[in-house]
């Protein structure tokens, strides 16, 4: 979102950028999660669907071949043709937890 903080550079690619992150889900959360932006599982009336093991939080891979896997975008076929859903977002680094299991 442009101007939504201080300066655009979070936006760029140098030392400074936030970085890129992936978050595959269900089609049919997106007509929630583009109006509202991603909110965590257990608030606001979300269901915990995949986070309770490690906690609360918005789960997040840097590698988008892990979140575009079935288990987190999960398919919907139309007419023979298969859709996922994925979310490419940048993490302000204050907010960053890993967790590497």
């Amino acid at each position: 979102m442009l101007y939504k903080y201080e300066n655009d550079i979070w936006l760029g690619e140098g030392n400074d950028a936030w970085p890129v992150a992936y978050h595959g889900t269900a089609t049919t959360n997106a007509s929630l999660i583009l109006p509202n932006g991603l909110i965590t599982g257990g608030s606001n009336d979300i269901c915990i669907v995949n986070g309770g093991v490690h906690g609360s939080g918005i789960y997040l891979s840097p590698d988008p071949l892990f979140s575009s896997s079935q288990r987190y975008a999960k398919p919907l076929i139309v007419n023979g043709k298969r859709y996922q859903i994925m979310f490419q977002v940048r993490i302000k680094p204050s907010s960053i937890k890993k967790n590497t299991a």
